[in-house]
């Protein structure tokens, strides 16, 4: 998380598993370094003490700058 911006607010402590935005449903590498990342994230007060199925997840998206 050092170098992530949360530009509306704070609202996750981690970014988990997630996978690059295409355009249309070409599955090759991404060469580009602006492609965004759709991504799982949760505060670390919401994830304590949490089985990883009850873990309340949300969505982000990660822009490179």
């Amino acid at each position: 998380m050092d170098n992530v911006a949360q530009t509306a607010g704070h609202w996750t402590d981690s970014v988990s598993h997630g996978e690059l935005l295409r355009e249309g449903v070409d599955q090759r590498m991404v060469a580009r370094r602006d492609a965004p990342f759709l991504f799982q994230g949760v505060l670390a007060a919401d994830r304590d003490g949490k089985q990883y199925g009850d873990i309340p997840r949300s969505l982000g998206l990660l822009q490179p700058a």
